[in-house]
């Protein structure tokens, strides 16, 4: 981390960095404020010659390849929220690291508050942890596989369509030409699917 930089800065830049949009990095790095609020600060934070400078330099670093970003993706889709955590249920951050695994998690707060009164009160720290989310994992790798397509628009699932359209020719005794029509009858947007 700079030195000319506070936590919050850099916790904005990762964020601005992550959405590209000011009002919403503002918000994720914990700058209380009212919408409007976050706007300008957005905003502020972009002119300051020393965040600039840490975005160029960041968007430097990140000379990123697609098969990186979509392994990322499919890291955080696969993901096991259970391998997280040690044998008895607890947090491990050093076995997170060991295992290669701290990509997962999106956001880690820690909370101190006390129990009890006089000599009795102990500090009691709560940890609350946000993992990526593997839905929204999964949106972005359709789209950059071009997954998210309806069927008949996808001609990947060309072969597919003429695959089952045979197994359900074979299976049932029917003929081919049949099936296929029955099958658009049923979904007239896989005539263009099912190859005759």
């Amino acid at each position: 981390m700079s030195t000319d930089l506070t936590l919050k800065q850099e916790r904005w830049i990762n964020a601005y960095l992550e959405t590209g949009n000011a009002t919403e990095a503002a918000r994720q790095a914990g700058y209380g404020a009212n919408e409007d609020g976050l706007r300008v600060i957005g905003c502020q934070n972009l002119t300051k010659l020393n965040i600039k400078r840490r975005i160029e330099m960041r968007l430097a670093e990140q000379n990123v390849t697609a098969a990186e970003v979509i392994g990322t993706l499919a890291s955080h889709l696969r993901a096991d929220v259970t391998d997280l955590f040690d044998e008895t249920g607890i947090l491990d951050l050093q076995t997170i690291r060991e295992r290669g695994l701290g990509h997962l998690i999106k956001k880690i707060k820690r909370t101190r508050r006390y129990e009890g009164r006089g000599e009795d009160r102990q500090p009691v720290d709560e940890l609350e942890i946000e993992v990526n989310n593997q839905q929204s994992a999964a949106v972005q790798l359709s789209r950059i596989l071009g997954l998210e397509k309806q069927p008949a628009d996808n001609p990947k699932n060309t072969a597919q369509w003429n695959e089952i359209a045979e197994k359900l020719a074979e299976t049932y005794g029917f003929p081919l030409e049949q099936v296929k029509r029955d099958m658009t009858a049923k979904r007239p947007e896989l005539a263009s699917e099912l190859v005759s």
